[in-house]
């Protein structure tokens, strides 16, 4: 994850303080420059970072070890971490399901996967589809990067879309919740809910999902 904007990342800050991090074997999938695994080192975990290729700033070069992965296949044997976390890349993975399959793998029996993830029923969507008469399509080009090329986003998700792709791989049943409503704009983004209530989390910027796999694996 980058930064979107000071308020975005300062709340999305404060929403990590709320996990349990301190001494824990994490697992950072698509790590890109580093800002946000080195502030799980910051809360006390013990930290690998992968990404298909090394887009770290020099300054997170030393916090946190790394591996190159290839796409969606993660190159750790079963059973390594206590939390797998990813941020703003589930959207990009060309086989999302394959995704998720691998971080149940590397998962310890009982341990917690965390997926960030933008929300296709976002208001900044509504309020563009209100302007467009048109609802988005994907593949989606957002941009470019100067290391990845094509920003693109395959998909979006909803809330029952990703209880549904969890449920596939094993977990237990996935807690989705909405993070950040707001609007990234100079004159609004002030007025934001980090953690909005429940009839209008459907609303949020972003889906936060939190998954365990069982400590009793059903083979």
């Amino acid at each position: 994850m980058e930064m979107k904007t000071d308020y975005y990342y300062l709340d999305f800050l404060k929403f990590l303080d709320k996990i349990d991090f301190k001494n824990k074997n994490v697992l950072d999938i698509g790590c890109g420059s580093g800002d946000t695994t080195s502030e799980l080192v910051k809360r006390g975990a013990k930290v690998s970072a992968c990404d298909i290729i090394d887009g770290r700033k020099p300054g997170n070069k030393n916090s946190f070890s790394f591996n190159i992965t290839k796409k969606d296949n993660l190159s750790f044997p079963d059973n390594s971490f206590d939390i797998v976390i990813n941020f703003d890349v589930l959207e990009h993975v060309e086989d999302d399901l394959t995704f998720v399959n691998e971080m149940y793998r590397v998962l310890k029996p009982g341990g917690t996967a965390y997926v960030f993830t933008p929300n296709l029923f976002r208001i900044g969507r509504w309020l563009r589809t209100l302007a467009t008469g048109k609802f988005p399509e994907f593949p989606m080009l957002l941009g470019k990067d100067e290391l990845l090329g094509d920003c693109i986003h395959l998909r979006e998700y909803t809330k029952r879309s990703i209880e549904t792709l969890f449920s596939k791989s094993g977990f237990s049943k996935a807690q989705v919740k909405g993070f950040w409503l707001g609007l990234y704009h100079p004159v609004t983004v002030k007025y934001r809910i980090a953690q909005p209530p429940h009839f209008i989390s459907f609303l949020s910027q972003t889906l936060v999902a939190k998954a365990e796999k069982p400590t009793v694996v059903v083979q």
